[in-house]
């Protein structure tokens, strides 16, 4: 074999090193970017669980503030109707006391002195 010959014949065995090695590059790199985006997808996944995790805690937390406002309410509904009552009830009282006073003054203004 003439070395012209083997020059042909390792030419193609050349650039198919060549090619594959450009290859075997490409491939890595690409490798590389696909594990920087499946790490990217990782962390985005996490924060959209904290994310949610922290947002099913706040709705939990708002439910049980409008109960108690809701809770609050009513008692102060309740409160103001019983202030209404022990009013109307002041009032009935103060009438009595005011009704006695008017007996007593007018029965001791109907008893002689001795």
């Amino acid at each position: 074999m003439n070395k012209r010959t083997l020059a042909w014949l390792l030419a193609p065995l050349l650039l198919a090193l060549i090619v594959s090695a450009c290859l075997l590059a490409d491939y890595a790199r690409l490798d590389a970017g696909v594990r920087e985006k499946r790490l990217e997808l990782a962390e985005s996944r996490q924060t959209w669980e904290d994310i949610a995790a922290e947002k099913e805690s706040l709705q939990k937390e708002l439910k049980g503030v409008r109960d108690d406002l809701k809770e609050a309410e009513l008692s102060l509904s309740e409160s103001a109707e019983r202030a209404e009552q022990l009013r109307q009830d002041i009032a009935a009282l103060e009438g009595d006391i005011a009704s006695l006073r008017q007996q007593l003054t007018s029965s001791s203004e109907e008893e002689p002195n001795p």
